[in-house]
């Protein structure tokens, strides 16, 4: 079992107090993911914002809804922090993303490859 805990700033106050980052922790308190809500994420993007970012769910983790409550709860962050929208850059979870009502805006150039950019009405 395991649940998603705010860490570094847990309790912003603003917009301004970007960046927040959420960890998902277990029974016995180790970290099995991590999400973030950033200003900027791709260079050719900047004049997007808030971002979700740096996703990461432990491979023994994966596939038993971890990352998806961690991006659920980094939307209700943005929501809270008073975003009324928010954008994601990803090659790998794009399934989770849409499945999560995120609708595709276009392709992002990045040093791991192109991407696919989302964006979501919060």
């Amino acid at each position: 079992m395991w649940t998603a805990q705010a860490t570094l700033r847990p309790t912003a106050k603003s917009k301004d107090d970007l960046p927040v980052c959420l960890v998902a922790i277990d029974d016995a308190s180790n970290v099995v993911g991590t999400a973030a809500l950033k200003v900027e994420s791709i260079p050719s993007h900047r004049r997007l914002s808030p971002w979700l970012a740096a996703v990461l769910v432990a491979p023994k983790h994966r596939r038993q809804g971890v990352g998806t409550a961690l991006i659920a709860a980094i939307e209700d962050e943005a929501r809270r922090l008073g975003f009324k929208r928010i954008y994601v850059a990803t090659d790998t979870a794009i399934g989770i993303i849409e499945g999560r009502g995120w609708v595709p805006i276009g392709d992002a150039p990045t040093l791991r490859g192109v991407v696919k950019v989302c964006t979501k009405e919060l």
